[in-house]
């Protein structure tokens, strides 16, 4: 509510990539639920490690400013796919918004700040999609869930609340030191 109040949500992109998103997260909660779940945290933990040097290689202006990228049906159809990969492991692992914030700021041009925002749709739909499959299969501890979700949400939207102020640039700096330590924290706590 926050970000779309600020003007940073992409909402024709965000519902678009949701769609493909969904997909994705139903075939990665039904792995949660007939699979064991060690090895594939391994390879997240893996891939989040080698996911932060993208951060410099985009170059200093990487979701910085928006970039004017062409829309054909290509891209899009790329996109698609792209998300509904990553919806395969969000709906198995959650935490692969580190990777469609990358779908936002490198293959739609998005800024920090937009990419957070209009994410949201997309883990919206994951969250949806997951909890489909989570309940009815009692995977859900609802005190736990209830807290996580009460807190996340205040502090999404004290965040969001100050994103204008704090800018693309600290944005920047948070992500990758978040993308690091997600990384070390699944490899080795």
């Amino acid at each position: 509510i926050k970000f779309h109040q600020h003007g940073f949500v992409k909402w024709k992109i965000g519902l678009f990539l949701a769609s493909f998103t969904a997909i994705g997260a139903a075939i990665g909660s039904f792995l949660v639920v007939t699979l064991d779940t060690d090895i594939l945290e391994k390879g997240i933990g893996i891939i989040l490690l080698l996911s932060a040097p993208l951060i410099v290689l985009g170059g200093k202006d990487l979701g910085l400013v928006e970039k004017k990228i062409t829309m054909t049906t290509l891209r899009n159809i790329g996109g698609g796919l792209i998300m509904t990969a990553l919806g395969i492991l969000g709906g198995f692992f959650s935490s692969t918004g580190v990777w469609f914030s990358y779908v936002y700021l490198y293959y739609y041009g998005l800024t920090f700040l937009q990419a957070t925002a209009t994410r949201k749709i997309t883990g919206g739909a994951i969250v949806l999609v997951s909890l489909g499959m989570f309940i009815p299969n009692g995977l859900v501890v609802w005190p736990i869930g209830l807290a996580m979700f009460a807190g996340g949400g205040l502090g999404a939207w004290i965040a969001a609340h100050y994103s204008k102020k704090v800018g693309n640039v600290w944005v920047k700096r948070v992500f990758g030191i978040v993308v690091l330590i997600s990384a070390l924290r699944v490899l080795f706590f």
